[in-house]
């Protein structure tokens, strides 16, 4: 009777903390990504804690700043994986999209669970009149750890776009290896095909606030991927930039007063917190 009542304890203690993992961590994927709800890969805090501020009713959608349709530049890096960068690329002033995905490689379409040769990467769509490929650049190297030996998969790139970028980049590399005791193991290559990640993995901090997805009216990765305020809000919800900052693109945004007051709580609560994935 003993042993019986050890392995039904047992096995309740599994299960339960198999529930519980699951709920946190569990990664969603859809057959159709094109035409499906965004979700994130573990459930939002306020799903999960309580109800969530993005779903009072005294804040309202309102005439939200998605397409922003001017002349830009693209910029590709790697940097040890992609959910950080996404975040905090998204609130660099000028950047106006993003999109995370798999690049370098031969592999054709490569997915998550076979990516082949590739690598984990972010591409911006920036405005040069706001942000130069230098700036770029810098947030690149004070962003991860170039020296950290890695899988191809999170390893260390610059992908340069024309000669402009292959030579800025190519200063850079130099310069961070003569201040390093260790060596860089960051490579320069030429862009090639981007592939999109699957879209749990678009704007993953963004996606953690189910509500606010919603209210943003993002359904598809096509929305998560092409929208400015998508971009701006995924790295604000985790506090890659200040309040200060929010407070200048409000307005710019769309964003409702009710709104930002529940977006600058979470600018505080995470401001000065490390970059992660």
């Amino acid at each position: 009777m003993q042993r019986c009542w050890d392995f039904f304890s047992f096995f309740a203690t599994v299960s339960l903390a198999i529930l519980l993992f699951g709920i946190r961590s569990a990664p969603v994927h859809h057959s159709n990504p094109g035409t499906s709800t965004p979700k994130c890969g573990f459930s939002a805090v306020e799903d999960v804690f309580g109800a969530s501020p993005f779903a009072d009713k005294q804040i309202m959608g309102g005439n939200f700043l998605h397409k922003v349709n001017i002349p830009f530049k693209k910029a590709t890096f790697a940097l040890g994986c992609f959910w950080a960068p996404d975040s905090i690329y998204g609130v660099v002033k000028g950047v106006l999209r993003t999109r995370v995905g798999y690049t370098g490689g031969t592999k054709v379409n490569p997915t998550y669970r076979s990516l082949g040769d590739h690598t984990e990467a972010i591409d911006i769509d920036f405005d040069p009149n706001q942000v130069s490929y230098d700036k770029l650049l810098e947030v690149f190297w004070a962003s991860h750890n170039p020296t950290s030996a890695s899988s191809k998969q999170y390893s260390s790139f610059i992908y340069y776009h024309d000669d402009e970028q292959k030579a800025k980049a190519t200063a850079t590399l130099k310069a961070e290896e003569a201040k390093s005791k260790k060596t860089v193991l960051t490579k320069i290559i030429p862009a090639t095909q981007f592939y999109d990640a699957e879209d749990y993995h678009q704007k993953y901090r963004l996606q953690q606030h189910h509500e606010l997805t919603k209210l943003l009216g993002l359904k598809t990765t096509e929305d998560l991927v092409s929208s400015h305020i998508a971009a701006r809000l995924n790295g604000y919800v985790v506090g890659r930039a200040s309040v200060k900052q929010f407070d200048t693109e409000v307005a710019e945004l769309g964003i409702d007063e009710n709104l930002a007051k529940e977006i600058r709580k979470l600018i505080q609560r995470h401001e000065g917190q490390g970059p992660f994935c």
